[in-house]
């Protein structure tokens, strides 16, 4: 008799499917077919039915074989399904940001967020490739295309360790350990004790800082103990200028309660640009970052990209650029050809102690760095020269 048919999660019929019916007086066995339809040789009545199969979980289910009502079996697929909010959250959601205009944040204080909190985004496939095309809304400027940089690294023979920035912020990063620090993509939230013992490291002890990625250190957040933290997005629009009591303009959240990250990276967020892409432009070939890549200045480099939301060429997304803040003597390099002069800006400066910071400016550099050979170059000769000094 049709006892039933049995699916996965999203109800697509499972073709053989293994059963086993028990009750006291009876087992029998059984295997779905190309619908999904389960028939066994059995009576009506109350059994104990086990079922699984290749590529899905096994279960143990109780139920009544009725003749005149198919039984619905589902089997959960083997693989990430989703995720579980932990019952220790307290925090709430952040408040008040704009995201049809990616500009605006509207509210003065926001309510704590979890670090425990399901971070789905931060997904990788299993099957995915590091020259792949970075899909969604999301990956181009998260996990995704930060493991294009650390895929890169291995292919150019580059050790490497990696730590979060929650371990940055609670000064568990030997920083004295190493020459070279890199923040890459989008390291936009920052605790201001994280920003001053990067900017001490880089000024006072000679630490090298490589920041590949674009509107990073934008606005500073709060941590309320070892897993919960607030944004402090502050009442601010991206698009409008936004002034002190004094007059003077703010460059970023960052620079509104601490000061501006320019003072360290060289450069800062500006809206111009946003949301589009395009290769950089050589503008001072005589630095040592272009050797080996036979540009001149006029060149264009970085036409290559993997950033399949924003496609277009190595400086895009969001963009950074030299600001009123920046070190006096920061060096402009290479410039993206964005609308509106929008184009990230590529400097390097250097501090007192022997430290340097070189900076690319724009999310979009790590998702270029596997397919185009100039940005390749120029971040190993960055990685290697800072290594080797």
């Amino acid at each position: 008799m049709l006892v039933g048919y049995v699916s996965n999660e999203r109800y697509v019929a499972l073709a053989d499917m293994l059963f086993e019916f028990r009750r006291a007086d009876q087992v029998a066995t059984a295997r779905s077919t190309i619908s999904g339809a389960v028939y066994a040789d059995i009576e009506p009545g109350e059994y104990e039915v086990v079922l699984g199969g290749p590529g899905h979980g096994s279960k143990i289910v109780h139920m009544e074989v009725r003749q005149d009502q198919p039984y619905q079996f589902r089997l959960l697929s083997d693989g990430l399904l989703g995720y579980m909010w932990p019952k220790c959250v307290r925090g709430g959601e952040r408040a008040g940001y704009t995201e049809k205009e990616h500009r605006t944040y509207n509210a003065e204080t926001y309510t704590p967020l979890s670090l425990e909190r399901p971070d789905p985004y931060n997904h990788i496939d299993e099957d995915e490739g590091l020259t792949d095309p970075i899909a969604g809304r999301q990956g181009c400027h998260m996990a995704a295309a930060e493991w294009r940089l650390f895929g890169w690294m291995e292919r150019q023979g580059i050790d490497y360790d990696l730590y979060g920035e929650t371990q940055f912020h609670f000064d568990q990063v030997p920083l004295d350990q190493y020459k070279v620090l890199v923040i890459s993509t989008h390291p936009e939230y920052w605790s201001k004790e994280m920003y001053f013992r990067l900017k001490h490291w880089a000024f006072e002890r000679g630490g090298r800082l490589l920041y590949l990625g674009g509107n990073g250190l934008n606005c500073e957040v709060e941590f309320l103990d070892n897993h919960r933290i607030v944004y402090h997005n502050t009442n601010w629009s991206h698009s409008e200028p936004q002034f002190a009591a004094d007059g003077r303009e703010y460059e970023s959240r960052f620079d509104r309660r601490v000061e501006s990250e320019a003072n360290l990276l060289g450069v800062v967020f500006s809206y111009s640009g946003i949301m589009t892409a395009a290769p950089y432009r050589v503008l001072d070939d005589t630095h040592w970052c272009f050797a080996g890549t036979g540009l001149k200045n006029g060149d264009v480099f970085g036409e290559k990209s993997l950033h399949q939301r924003i496609p277009g060429g190595a400086s895009g997304h969001e963009t950074d650029k030299i600001s009123p803040q920046s070190p006096t003597h920061t060096r402009l390099l290479a410039k993206g050809l964005n609308p509106d002069e929008g184009g990230a800006e590529i400097v390097e400066h250097t501090t007192a102690s022997g430290g340097a910071v070189f900076s690319v400016g724009s999310i979009c550099w790590p998702a270029s760095i596997l397919v185009d050979e100039a940005v390749s170059k120029i971040t190993e000769n960055a990685i290697r020269r800072y290594l080797a000094d």
